[in-house]
């Protein structure tokens, strides 16, 4: 199993055998965006932002209760946002297809870029070229995928090695990757404050206490100070006038793709019907039930996020149609390069079909109708530890990163079952030694 330690962002090649790596496909190496980590190219979805907001969640149905639903806290407080959909990962994608993946966690995701230049320029780049590109490999180029930042850390790696990228770079693939900057670093104190305004009117401490669900609305409570690394990336910074052109270096080929939505997930108040107050009964029972069925109601027009916002109090990214709340239409375009746009947003580059569908055909392997399964599942067990993670919710005391011998579950309940425990930091509910 090819996993490296620290230093190279505990860098993964798939097929881990370099037996299987095929010569008539392409390698991959993907490259992540800020704050991110190799895991956002496997599982989970991306951040937790899989939401299925074109779809109206079901009615729940609870039967057999002895009294109608009289608990007014059980109406006050329902409220929720669209249910989580199951998605397929670009990793699982690119290997079923038969190719070669590299993928690792960058230096600085939270700094400036050069931390991130220098570790891929002295470790990841002498490792692929000495040890990846050997064998049925020998004589391969590199596809790289690079989302957001990442697509940048590319550019600036080609202008600093213009003249030999070529001997081991044949492609170059960004997803919603800002080549001419983004506000969003400015935009999220104000996408904040105007969000919270719309949830929670002039009543923002009461809300919170009533309606606690909707504190999980992205951006709300969250904080808004950029990072190093996403202040680095505004339309003015140096940055952009330091990287590589498409024209500097012929011999490797770009495509870009964008995302023009901004929808992420729409905010639903739950109500019982009138159904769930009638009385009902059974042929052999003497006392009445009662089904209780609750449907859901959008909340407008504080829903859908976060395109309920005016246009006005926002910039290009967050409008519908210009952007995909990190970067407009027109930033992840490179002139003279052939470009798709898409109706997703920006974390759903990692996991939309019609993304796999077209980069899939760049790469001369059409999708399909390939089996491959969902990358929803994020558990993940240290079987030298017996300990549970939840990867959504890792905290940089789990060091996920260095987990060696790892085993990916769909349900904590079957790694329980296993004889793993929760982690204390992530999963402490669930943590019994």
């Amino acid at each position: 199993m090819t996993l490296l330690g620290a230093q190279h962002g505990y860098l993964e090649v798939e097929p881990h055998a370099p037996a299987d790596r095929r010569s008539d496909r392409e390698v991959i190496l993907l490259l992540h965006g800020t704050g991110g980590n190799k895991f956002e190219w496997s599982f989970p979805p991306w951040r937790g932002l899989n939401y299925d907001h074109e779809h109206r969640p079901e009615d729940r149905h609870s039967n057999n209760h002895r009294f109608p639903p009289v608990n007014p806290l059980d109406v006050v407080l329902d409220f929720s946002l669209s249910d989580k959909r199951d998605v397929r990962c670009w990793t699982s994608i690119l290997t079923a297809l038969g190719h070669t993946v590299i993928y690792y966690s960058q230096d600085g995701a939270d700094d400036r870029i050069d931390v991130a230049l220098d570790q891929l320029e002295n470790l990841i780049v002498p490792f692929i070229r000495d040890e990846v590109l050997t064998g049925p490999l020998t004589g391969k180029r590199v596809v790289i995928i690079g989302h957001s930042r990442g697509g940048i850390l590319a550019r600036l790696y080609l202008a600093r090695h213009a003249n030999d990228a070529a001997a081991w770079i044949q492609h170059v693939i960004t997803l919603c990757s800002p080549h001419a900057g983004t506000n969003a670093p400015r935009a999220a104190r104000r996408l904040r404050d105007e969000i919270e305004a719309l949830v929670f009117g002039g009543f923002p401490a009461v809300a919170r206490l009533l309606f606690p669900p909707l504190e999980h609305l992205p951006l709300i409570g969250a904080d808004v100070e950029p990072t190093d690394a996403q202040a680095q990336l505004v339309p003015e910074d140096p940055l952009f006038g330091d990287l590589s052109m498409p024209d500097d270096t012929p011999d490797i080929g770009f495509h870009t793709y964008g995302g023009s939505s901004v929808t992420l997930t729409r905010v639903y108040y739950w109500q019982y019907t009138l159904d769930s107050f009638v009385p009902r009964w059974d042929f052999l029972d003497i006392l009445p039930h009662f089904d209780w069925t609750k449907f859901p109601i959008e909340i407008l027009p504080v829903s859908p996020i976060l395109d309920s916002l005016p246009n006005d109090l926002v910039f290009a990214e967050q409008r519908e149609g210009q952007g995909d709340i990190c970067v407009t239409i027109e930033s992840a375009q490179l002139p003279g390069v052939p470009h798709q746009s898409l109706p997703i947003n920006h974390a759903e580059a990692f996991f939309d079909e019609t993304l796999f569908a077209r980069v899939s055909d760049v790469l001369g392997t059409p999708l399909g109708g390939i089996a491959v399964d969902e990358c929803t599942s994020g558990w993940i067990g240290n079987r030298r530890t017996r300990e549970l993670h939840d990867i959504s919710g890792a905290r940089r005391n789990c060091q996920i990163d260095e987990i060696v011998d790892r085993e990916p579950f769909r349900l904590p309940s079957d790694a329980f079952d296993a004889g793993y425990d929760g982690c204390y930091y992530c999963m402490r509910d669930q943590h019994r030694r």
